[in-house]
C-alpha cells in the first residue's frame, strides 16, 4: 500500500510474488479538505475521513501524490483479493510502466460473510487505473485532485485476467451508490488522454463488466475529455463477459441503477464524452461471445445520466445529465485477422 504521503514512485519492480486473498471492507467518505486533507490517517479536520480513494483490500494500491513511472509488474499472481488486483489512484501521470506474465484471477469478490454493504467490493478489477474524481468519490461536489493526469506509455503482454468482479450488495455512503466494476482492465482519466498502450498475448475471460476497457468521461459540458490513441492490440482474447445494465459502476445516492458505467459488457472498449480515438490497431483479436460488443468505439457526446438536471446545477448528481457541445473524431483504425462472434447475448 503506496499511501498519499509518497509523492513520485520510480523504478520499483514486483516480480514473482503471490498476492492472493487480502480483505478488506468499503472505506466511506474520503477527506479532501480541511487540515491535512489527502493523507491517509488524517483526523485534524475533525470530520473523521480518511483519503483513500483505492478503498481497502487490493494486493497493491499506488494512492501517491505524484508520478507512477518505471514500474514493472511481472509474474504476478492476484488471487480473490477483496477488491482489485491492482489498483492507481495516484494524483499524477502513470507512465512508461510493463505489466507482464501475471494472473489477475477471482478478484473484487467482495466478502461473503459481512453485513450489508460491507460486502460489495467498489471497484473490483483485475487491473485498474482511476484518474476520475466521479470514480473515487461520486456526488461530493469536492474534487480529489485526479481527474487531470494522463495515462500513457504503458506494456500490457502475457496477463491473464480472470472472473474478476462479482455483484455481492449495493454501497451507498449516502454521497454516492457504488455497485462495483468487475473488468479485467479499465483504466480511465477525465481531461487527459490515454495514449501509447500496448496490449499482446493477452486473456481477459469471464469478467463481470469486461475485458479491456479504456474510457476519457468528463463530467462538465463544457470541458473536452481526453483522447484516446495509438492503442494497439495483437493476440488478444476477450470473451464470455457478461456485462449487467442495472448493476455496473456507481451512481446517485439513493439510486435504483448505477449510472456511469451501465454501456458495458464489451470484450474491448474504448469510450469517450467528446475525445478523439485515433490510431487503433487491432490484429488477430478474438472479441466473443460478450454480452455487449466484441470491439467498441465510441465518442457520442450526449452524455450517459438519467437525470433532468446538469451536473453544474446540481453537484449532487454523478455523471453527465447534459449533452455535451460536440462529439470526437474517430480516424485511422486497422482491424486485422480477427473474429468477433456472438456478441450481444
Amino acid at each position: 500500500y503506496i499511501t498519499s504521503r509518497v509523492t513520485e514512485v520510480r523504478g520499483v519492480q514486483f516480480v514473482n510474488n503471490v498476492i492472493n486473498g487480502n480483505r478488506g471492507q468499503y472505506q466511506n467518505i474520503l477527506d479532501t479538505d480541511g487540515a491535512g486533507a489527502f493523507l491517509p490517517d488524517d483526523f485534524a479536520d475533525g470530520d473523521f475521513s480518511v483519503y483513500k480513494p483505492c478503498r481497502d483490500g487490493n494486493g497493491i494500491s499506488m494512492e501517491n501524490s505524484g508520478r507512477v513511472e518505471d514500474v514493472v509488474w511481472e509474474g504476478n499472481d492476484f488471487r480473490q483479493n477483496f477488491n482489485n488486483g491492482v489498483c492507481i489512484a495516484n494524483r499524477g501521470d502513470f507512465t512508461r510502466s510493463s505489466v507482464l506474465n501475471n494472473k489477475f484471477h477471482n478478484n473484487g469478490f467482495g466478502n461473503p460473510i459481512a453485513v450489508g454493504a460491507a460486502q460489495q467490493a467498489p471497484y473490483g478489477d483485475g487491473f485498474g487505473v482511476y484518474h476520475d474524481d466521479s470514480l473515487v468519490d461520486p456526488g461530493t461536489g469536492t474534487a480529489v485532485g485526479i481527474d487531470g493526469f494522463r495515462i500513457e506509455n504503458i506494456t500490457f503482454s502475457g496477463n491473464d485476467y480472470r472472473e474478476n468482479g462479482r455483484f455481492i450488495n449495493v454501497i451507498d455512503n449516502n454521497f454516492g451508490t457504488f455497485f462495483g466494476f468487475g473488468f479485467g482492465v479499465f483504466l480511465r482519466t477525465e481531461r487527459q488522454e490515454i495514449s501509447r498502450i500496448t496490449f499482446e498475448n493477452e486473456v481477459a475471460r469471464r469478467n463481470r463488466l469486461g475485458g479491456f476497457r479504456l474510457e476519457t468521461d468528463t463530467d462538465e459540458p463544457n470541458i473536452r475529455s481526453g483522447d484516446i490513441r495509438e492503442i494497439t492490440y495483437t493476440n488478444v482474447q476477450a470473451i464470455e463477459s457478461g456485462g449487467d445494465p442495472q448493476r455496473g459502476g456507481i451512481g446517485p445516492t439513493g439510486a435504483a441503477a448505477a449510472v456511469e458505467v451501465i454501456d458495458n459488457g464489451d470484450g474491448i472498449a474504448h469510450v469517450t464524452d467528446n475525445g478523439d480515438i485515433a490510431n487503433i490497431s487491432v490484429t488477430n483479436v478474438e472479441g466473443s461471445n460478450n454480452g455487449g460488443s466484441g470491439l467498441r468505439l465510441e465518442s457520442d457526446a450526449t452524455g450517459k445520466g438519467l437525470a433532468p438536471a446538469c451536473i453544474l446545477a446540481n453537484p449532487a448528481q454523478v455523471g453527465d445529465n447534459c449533452a455535451l457541445n460536440r462529439a470526437g473524431d474517430i480516424d485511422e483504425i486497422a482491424i486485422k485477422d480477427s473474429t468477433f462472434n456472438q456478441n450481444g447475448d
